[in-house]
């Protein structure tokens, strides 16, 4: 069958070898993980991807994935004018402490705690006696919200691990829990019943894009 993610008005090139025309070309900036979910059918990448296929055949253009190395560089890529569009589980502040504009919101999400379904951590209250599995990226990013949750100790991964492969971890045991937004969360949920909603650490959330103000 085929893949709905990807088809002859799609490609992915790396951040080394990229040279868009932009006259064909509609070079969007993913984060880590995207392409590989795309490539698996994954929601939301393939839905993001329809959208922005959508959007590249409006200009008379086909879209050329960018595949960023961590989720900062997904903005960093637009701002040096090596893509068009941010694309990526981003916040309204992610964009405009970026110097970017934001988008109008794509969708709506909630940030939620998750763990391993038969683990120990099943409230709020056991997290404070547990561990958290983040990104320094996703440190920061919810600690400049204030919706970093009461734990006894952050797990920092590599950055850039995409979402979906620390929310497997999170299912597998490997790691405690982690904070993913309600999207992907769903997603891998339809392919592992192994994770636990512990709940949101803050209120819904628009998901934007990023682009330039020029």
């Amino acid at each position: 069958s085929t893949n709905p993610g990807r088809t002859d008005t799609t490609s992915c090139v790396s951040g080394s070898e990229v040279s868009p025309d932009p006259e064909t070309q509609l070079v969007v900036s993913v984060r880590p993980g995207f392409v590989e979910a795309l490539e698996e059918g994954m929601e939301p990448a393939v839905e993001q991807a329809n959208l922005l296929r959508a959007l590249a055949t409006r200009q008379g253009r086909t879209v050329a994935y960018l595949q960023a190395s961590n989720d900062e560089e997904v903005l960093n890529a637009v701002r040096d004018g090596r893509a068009d569009l941010a694309v990526g589980r981003l916040s309204q502040r992610d964009v405009s402490e970026s110097g970017l504009v934001a988008t109008a919101a794509v969708t709506w999400v909630e940030d939620l705690v998750v763990s391993t379904q038969d683990g120990p951590i099943v409230s709020f209250e056991d997290l404070e006696g547990g561990t958290l599995a983040m990104t320094p990226e996703g440190v920061r990013r919810l600690r400049a919200d204030g919706s970093l949750p009461a734990v006894r100790g952050i797990e920092e991964v590599a950055p850039g691990t995409p979402t979906e492969d620390l929310l497997r971890r999170v299912a597998s045991g490997f790691r405690q829990a982690t904070v993913a937004d309600s999207a992907v969360v769903a997603s891998v949920q339809r392919r592992d019943a192994q994770l636990r909603i512990v709940g949101p650490v803050a209120e819904r959330r628009p998901v934007v894009w990023g682009v330039r103000s020029d």
